[in-house]
């Protein structure tokens, strides 16, 4: 068992060409380290979230966690949630109590995405319809998430989400206009509203229309959406 401090460090673009510009010192990353079976580390019904950081427009953040054992595998993710510079410069430094083993591997995003979904349902349920929740999470000086979940058997749920009076974020899906089907017994994760700058305030409004029906219509607006995106519906 072993105590870590995780670390994602940015080099500081304040007074740099790419820095003026955007007018932004910093882009917007935050981590998640998973506990995974030794075994099937694949199986994300098994992964546990040991500690996280939502994305931030920092210099550096940290979190502190815990490895318990020798018998789970232990991944951390960086992430980020800014479309508008997808490429991120930053170092990630772990200073643990004992000796670890660390190497890297590919990235996971089907990983990623189950853990989003595990941390999104700790939000608040802004709308409940007929074994259906939409989900809303709010994260300090980060953003808000939107996500649907889909508890009937049977039953499709169809739902347009409109984004207006958009004050200081940015959309995860290149619109603040959405439509999207959550096939029966499923989840999707609708819409990230990223936080441009903490320093400055932000501010939106949102409406919804949705409706149950039978079988599946696919309509995912923007789309299409590969399998591995973020926002793929999948099962519960």
């Amino acid at each position: 068992r072993t105590w870590m401090t995780l670390s994602v460090i940015q080099p500081d673009m304040r007074g740099s060409k790419e820095g003026r510009k955007s007018k932004q010192p910093y882009r917007d990353v935050g981590l998640i380290m998973l506990q995974t079976s030794k075994l099937k580390p694949q199986d994300t019904s098994r992964h546990k979230i040991v500690t996280s950081i939502m994305p931030r427009r920092d210099k550096w953040v940290h979190v502190d966690g815990n490895a318990s054992d020798d018998s789970h595998r232990y991944y951390i993710i960086p992430m980020s949630h800014d479309r508008d510079h997808p490429e991120k410069n930053f170092v990630l430094s772990l200073y643990s109590a004992n000796p670890m083993l660390v190497r890297p591997h590919p990235m996971r995003k089907d990983f990623l995405r189950s853990a989003l979904q595990d941390l999104i349902r700790k939000g608040k349920s802004n709308l409940v319809y007929r074994d259906v929740q939409v989900i809303t999470y709010v994260a300090k000086r980060s953003g808000i998430w939107i996500m649907a979940v889909n508890a009937d058997p049977s039953m499709s749920f169809q739902i347009t989400i409109k984004i207006t009076k958009v004050q200081g974020l940015s959309s995860s899906r290149g619109s603040f206009g959405i439509s999207a089907t959550i096939p029966p017994l499923h989840k999707q994760i609708l819409l990230n509203l990223s936080v441009k700058d903490s320093r400055e305030g932000y501010g939106w409004r949102s409406e919804y229309s949705y409706r149950k029906l039978r079988g599946t219509v696919p309509i995912n607006y923007p789309g299409p959406l590969s399998r591995d995106d973020v926002h793929h519906p999948t099962p519960l």
